[in-house]
């Protein structure tokens, strides 16, 4: 069973992200955003930013800084071709501090396939006001999908999924929020190439 931690710290419209974590723990990504855009792993995951997204060290979780972002796709972190382990994970976590600055109605993040709308886990407020968390693989159709309690504007919140190879864990603020009966994590994905925050 191969484990892997992506940490994050995000926010956005004025959104920041933060890493969840000061330690990189086994970590295939971690982000701190102190100042610049590095990946703490060593791993060379940095990205690119796009539009108006830029590392900011006046707003931050954990550390010192965010990625902040504006609601919109042009706005963005993007690592592409992202060949990961995460193509053969079947557990593992995400965890990341997450602030809306305003209002709003977008993606915070989302990996999967490039222009893949069938392969990807996604985590984003819906113009209906609806706060999704979804996981999908291989179809039209999420393979699990929750709607929790959306953040308040100006209110960081830590979102954390774990996936043990049989059910998704949702907490939030370190609270389980729920628990999914379902396996399907990254190594259902078909053409995972591609990580996006914004």
């Amino acid at each position: 069973m191969n484990i892997n931690k992506l940490w994050l710290i995000i926010v956005m419209f004025a959104v920041m992200a933060v890493p969840a974590m000061a330690a990189v723990n086994n970590a295939e990504i971690y982000q701190p955003y102190d100042g610049a855009l590095t990946d703490a792993t060593g791993n060379g995951f940095i990205g690119s930013l796009s539009g108006t997204a830029a590392v900011q060290t006046s707003v931050f979780k954990v550390g010192n800084g965010s990625l902040y972002f504006n609601a919109n796709s042009n706005n963005a972190l993007a690592i592409n071709n992202y060949t990961s382990t995460l193509a053969g994970d079947n557990a593992g976590t995400i965890s990341y501090w997450l602030q809306p600055a305003a209002a709003m109605n977008d993606y915070f993040l989302g990996i999967g396939g490039v222009s893949d709308n069938n392969n990807r886990y996604e985590n984003g407020i819906l113009a209906n006001g609806s706060y999704i968390i979804a996981m999908r693989a291989n179809s039209g159709s999420p393979a699990w999908q929750a709607y929790p309690t959306a953040p308040a504007v100006g209110v960081w919140q830590l979102l954390t999924i774990t996936q043990d190879g049989s059910n998704a864990k949702i907490y939030i603020n370190g609270a389980l929020e729920r628990t999914i009966s379902s396996g399907t994590w990254f190594n259902d994905m078909s053409a995972l190439n591609r990580f996006i925050i914004g």
